[in-house]
């Protein structure tokens, strides 16, 4: 019988030295996307995930493509596991979009690394060349928030949202967001001001590589952050692609929709979505996370009951 459920991904900031190893040291789907990786990238991004050091894997150029690896070899193998398990629909918050364009059978393997690669090198330069920051906000709404001039980046969960703007603005905006009563205000560790305007550099550059890179439709449902909703037109699917490094991430509006498709959610990589699916209203039996072999084991035994 074929189990369908929803296949999530995380983005940047879930990256952490020895990821997905005990797959890559344990499956031989997970080390043969490791290795495929390394060839299709010329160096070996397995001697970075598991032996480089963290300032070297935060950078943004290193981290994207290192998170996208990682999660598709875990994908793989635990679909090698349970075969019967397939995704209805898939999403993924920032950088995990691109894996769940791969996992929704959209593009190649190899054309999706590609993109990645040229996602983070362009992010790291749109850094560089105009300095930013985000803050997360807990306690106001959406409208608040924009009604006090700050640029919104990502809408995490209903009580969470993300802001993103130059040094300057995100110091005014810990300094003026912090005075209203029962608001929270915490600095992120981060190398931009993503999804914001001043990414629009990386977005000028990754549009043509985008253009150029062949997407397909398929039977399965891509979620997309810009929109919320299922895209399923190439043309619709390359625009959004596009236009998300400089656009709000609708995470709460992304996870409503999945909802809409499926009751079962899983996510693989490095845990960082599941908390925040959690509390836009998916139950906790009803969401796995899979990072280590032990959480595919202990999903195995759950879903075979």
């Amino acid at each position: 019988m074929k189990r369908k459920a929803a296949f999530i991904f995380p983005g940047q900031g879930a990256q952490y030295i020895g990821m997905g190893k005990d797959f890559f040291e344990g499956t031989r789907e997970a080390r043969s996307t490791f290795e495929e990786a390394n060839d299709i990238l010329s160096y070996s991004i397995t001697d970075l995930i598991f032996s480089g050091s963290e300032e070297e894997l935060m950078l943004t150029k290193n981290a994207q493509p290192a998170i996208f690896v990682t999660s598709v070899a875990i994908m793989r193998a635990v679909q090698a596991r349970m075969p019967d398990l397939t995704p209805v629909c898939a999403s993924g918050l920032s950088l995990g979009e691109y894996s769940a364009l791969y996992a929704a059978q959209k593009i190649s393997f190899k054309e999706c690394l590609e993109l990645v690669r040229w996602r983070g090198s362009f992010m790291h330069e749109a850094s560089v060349r105009h300095p930013g920051t985000m803050l997360a906000v807990l306690g106001l709404s959406e409208e608040e928030i924009a009604s006090a001039g700050f640029f919104i980046a990502n809408v995490n969960t209903p009580g969470q949202i993300v802001i993103a703007g130059t040094l300057e603005d995100m110091a005014r905006a810990r300094e003026v967001l912090s005075l209203r009563e029962g608001v929270r205000v915490i600095p992120l560790k981060v190398a931009g001001a993503f999804h914001s305007p001043l990414m629009g550099y990386a977005k000028e550059r990754l549009l043509p590589m985008i253009e150029k890179t062949s997407i397909e439709k398929s039977p399965i449902d891509l979620v997309m952050n810009v929109v919320g909703t299922v895209v399923e037109e190439v043309g619709e699917m390359k625009k959004n692609l596009t236009d998300q490094v400089v656009s709000t991430t609708r995470w709460v509006e992304c996870v409503k929709t999945l909802m809409q498709k499926t009751d079962t959610f899983i996510e693989f990589g490095p845990s960082q979505v599941s908390g925040m699916v959690r509390k836009i209203g998916v139950p906790k039996e009803k969401l796995h996370s899979i990072s280590t072999l032990r959480e595919l084991e202990e999903m195995y035994d759950t879903i075979s009951r």
